[in-house]
Parts: C-alpha cells; structure tokens; sequence
C-alpha cells in the first residue's frame, strides 16, 4: 500500500496511509504524508484537521494551537472534536465537554460520528468524576449502537473502579475479549484481578502484552505496555526500552513523566529527576501520570511534592486501576 501511495501521489490515498500511521501512533511517519498533501494545496480543511491530529500527539502545542485559530469553525463536527481535545490537554474539562457534546449535535444523523464523540464525552465525564453523567452517555450511545465496545468497556470500568463491582466488570470484559481482536479487553481483565488474584491478573497482562506488541499495532500501546511491565510483570528494564524508544518519536510532558518513572524504577534516580525538571515539572498530566510523579517524588524523598502530585491524581482517581486506587489512598492518609 505505502509504494502504491507513493507512486501515485494522490491527497487521498496520502491522507489515507496518514490516517493509518496515527492509528498506529507514528505520528512522525503521519505527519510527512499529511504535510505533502498541503503541499499540494488539496483537501485543505481535512489536512488542516489532520495536522492537528500529529501536531498534537508529537507535543508541538503551539502549533496545534494555531491550527486550530486559523481554521475555526464553531459549526464544524471535526473542528469542535478536535478543540475539546485541546481543552482537555489545558486542563479545561467543562469546556472540553462542552465541545464535545457540540460535536455530537453537529454529527447530525451520521450514528458512527455522534457516538464516537458521545462516547469521548463519557470519557471526559469519567475523569472529572461525573459518574452518572458518564453513565447515561455510555448508555445512550450503546443504544445508538449495541457494538459500540468502547462504551460498553466503559461501563465495566464504572462497575470496576466507582461500583466496586469486579464480578460484573469481568463478565463485561470477558464478553468484549470474546468478540474483539483488539488487546484492550485483556488489559481491563488484568486490572480486574489485580486486588483479588494477582496470578490471574499476571496470566491477562502476559496475554495482554502478547497481543499489544505485534506489529500491525505499531506503537499504540506503548503507555500500557509500560503500565503491566512496571506493575503486575514486574520488568521495569523492559518498560525502560519502550519509554525511551517513545521519547525519541515524541517528546511531550506525558512520554517524559513515562521516561522519568522508568528511569527510577531501573535505580537511575539522578536521571529520572533531571528528566522531570526538565520535561515534566509545570506541564499538565493526567491521573496515570500525576500518579507516577507521586511515586517518584516520594521514592525521592520529597515529601511534599509527592502529596501534591497524589492530591492531583486523586481528582482523576477513576482512571486509576485498583491497585494503583488502593496505594494512592494509602499514600493521602500519609501526611
């Protein structure tokens, strides 16, 4: 497919193989194939959009910044999308919603687009503690769509980490492992049984990582690939190549707050340190990475810092797992 792309030089198909590697986080390799065709001067609002999307993702905030000023369009369904995404990396979540319910609306009768951000909205309402609010959207867009996998995920996660629920959360799981291909309901399965079997829980995150690491998911999973390997494999040297190998590709605070806590996990405090001051340190995070921080400035003996960052992590506490939700309770009750 790539030589045909490139023997014909066609916006389309380029904008298509673009596409393709953003859904396999090379957002490198996207951007090359995305830039080409605004070179061409074609298909401007979507490249625009798409340019966005790498800029994004490879931590050139300023340029996704301006992308998004210099194509406004209030009344465009990828436009609002892609601001509520925005919003939500400045830690403006009311207005993230906002527009992502905007998006839902302008979808208009296209069912794919209005669950797909009805659906990121549900995600927005679980980060911020909304769960109820999360709840009748997952439902609704399981109404819409009775194979939407994410919102029914999403509904296992709630009876997981809010209902305390693990017996429903595994059904839930179990059901979506046996209809995808996709390694995320392995993960969930994983995290399921971490407080309760943690030989189970091993057995998912070995299957998990069996599936996440073949090649046709290029580098998706990086985040949770570290995840298991720092956490129920226990193989922080592993965790360490795959954060330095995401370094490379993009450097932003997230991929650098992964680097950080790899580098302390492997005894190489002095550099996790160095990379946090430099790279970390001010910049917005989210629940996974506030926590980590936590656990790094304590393993560094700052204290105070350490609280801050658990103080953070705990107002996103429903995107922790379990295991991470029962040690950053007994990290707060530390003073």
């Amino acid at each position: 497919m790539q030589a045909l792309v490139v023997k014909f030089n066609e916006p389309g198909m380029l904008l298509s193989l673009g596409s393709y590697k953003m859904l396999r986080h090379q957002f490198s390799d996207a951007k090359k194939y995305i830039n080409a065709v605004v070179q061409m001067k074609a298909e401007k609002f979507a490249t625009q959009m798409m340019l966005f999307d790498a800029s994004f993702e490879l931590g050139d905030e300023y340029h996704a910044s301006t992308i998004l000023q210099q194509t406004r369009s209030p009344q465009d369904y990828s436009y609002n999308f892609r601001l509520s995404k925005f919003d939500h990396y400045k830690g403006n979540v009311d207005s993230s919603i906002k527009h992502m319910m905007k998006a839902a609306l302008l979808a208009h009768s296209n069912a794919y687009l209005r669950t797909a951000a009805l659906s990121n909205a549900a995600d927005l309402y679980v980060h911020d503690g909304e769960i109820k609010k999360a709840l009748d959207l997952y439902i609704q867009c399981l109404r819409y769509n009775s194979c939407d996998f994410h919102s029914l995920m999403g509904l296992g996660w709630l009876a997981l980490v809010h209902d305390g629920n693990d017996s429903l959360a595994k059904q839930i799981f179990m059901f979506a492992q046996s209809k995808l291909q996709s390694p995320d309901p392995l993960l969930k399965l994983s995290q399921a049984n971490e407080l309760n079997d943690t030989i189970a829980a091993k057995q998912w995150a070995i299957a998990f990582v069996d599936k996440a690491s073949l090649p046709e998911y290029g580098d998706m999973y990086n985040k949770y690939l570290i995840q298991v390997y720092t956490s129920p494999l226990h193989n922080p040297a592993k965790a360490l190549l795959i954060a330095q190998n995401e370094i490379i590709t993009r450097s932003t605070p997230q991929t650098s707050a992964w680097l950080a806590w790899c580098l302390f996990l492997n005894g190489r405090k002095q550099e996790a340190y160095s990379v946090y001051k430099q790279s970390v340190s001010g910049r917005p995070l989210e629940g996974l990475e506030l926590y980590w921080m936590g656990k790094l400035m304590k393993g560094l003996e700052k204290g105070y810092a350490a609280q801050q960052f658990f103080k953070a992590a705990e107002k996103n506490k429903y995107d922790l797992s379990p295991a991470m939700r029962k040690d950053l309770e007994k990290n707060l009750s530390v003073q």
